[in-house]
């Protein structure tokens, strides 16, 4: 099964339950201030890439489905992957949901996959391929410069 990039039942097994990522660490957000965000399609597409991620994660740890009966999920989780990549960041926060969602479906490591989703903390072992690192480091670049605007 192709997953673009990561191997959901592999992932599955290490997923956590901290509150998604949403632009800037793991925080929760109120869905009506962020309705009027000028990346609000963005939020809403990488909160449903989590909660179909999350699926994924529980259909394989808590009730052993098979790969086919992953597959709508899946299939959710490649759609809301496909609005954030096609849809424009507008602010620094909204670049900075792209690069992570970038990051987690490139990353081999269960770990720093839950970092760029779950807000787990990111170790240096995690980003031994150059370009990882150079991604992760954008992300918080990002997420800095929103924090100033």
């Amino acid at each position: 099964m192709d997953c673009d990039g990561c191997n959901w039942r592999r992932a599955a097994v290490y997923w956590q339950t901290a509150a998604p990522v949403v632009g800037t660490g793991a925080l929760s957000h109120d869905a009506v201030a962020m309705s009027a965000h000028p990346d609000a399609r963005l939020f809403a597409a990488w909160s449903g890439y989590v909660e179909a991620s999350n699926a994924i994660g529980a259909g394989v740890n808590f009730n052993g489905l098979s790969d086919e009966e992953l597959e709508p999920q899946v299939r959710v989780a490649r759609g809301y992957g496909e609005v954030i990549e096609n849809t424009p960041a507008k602010t620094p926060r909204g670049m900075a949901l792209k690069l992570r969602y970038r990051f987690a479906v490139n990353c081999l490591s269960i770990a720093a996959f839950n970092a760029a989703v779950h807000g787990a903390d990111m170790h240096e072992e995690f980003l031994s391929d150059p370009a990882d690192e150079m991604l992760w480091r954008m992300i918080g670049e990002a997420e800095r410069m929103d924090a100033v605007t």
